[in-house]
């Protein structure tokens, strides 16, 4: 028997933990990423964010990444205009980077990490180990979305 878990509002996107025991959602209308059980199909953590300076109802999570290794999750709050660090282990921020006016998506190929910005028509390529913005290509309206075969 399937079991649906009880997720937060608006669930955008996921990433799975590299030894599959955990589902990573981002709960947009929640401001949130939530780890669900993947046998079980029940939440069994949530991490919060709260960038300096940015009203709660600008934290809203939409893409994310987990880093290859798994250490950390790069997560896209859109409106916040910020990429949140995760360490997996702690399952709590670690930084965030500034990432464009509304970055909505983040995929990481070779060292950098790569950011729709919708408000501003662009990807930004990001330093993954720093958040350091290392170039920006404008594009067609509102990229939401962004892949790499990697």
């Amino acid at each position: 028997m399937v079991t649906q878990a009880p997720v937060g509002l608006k669930p955008r996107r996921f990433a799975i933990s590299t030894d599959g025991s955990a589902v990573w959602l981002t709960a947009e209308a929640a401001g949130s990423v939530q780890l669900l059980d993947p046998i079980k199909g029940a939440v069994t953590d949530e991490v919060r964010f709260t960038p300096p300076n940015v009203r709660r109802e600008d934290i809203r999570p939409v893409g994310i990444i987990l880093s290859r290794d798994g250490s950390c999750a790069f997560v896209a709050l859109s409106r916040a205009g910020v990429v949140a660090v995760v360490d997996t282990a702690a399952r709590r921020v670690a930084g965030y980077w500034p990432a464009g006016r509304r970055p909505m998506d983040v995929v990481s190929a070779g060292g950098t990490l790569y950011v729709t910005d919708a408000q501003d028509d662009a990807v930004l390529a990001l330093d993954a180990a720093t958040g350091r913005v290392l170039r920006s290509a404008k594009l067609g309206r509102t990229p939401h979305t962004v892949l790499t075969d990697e």
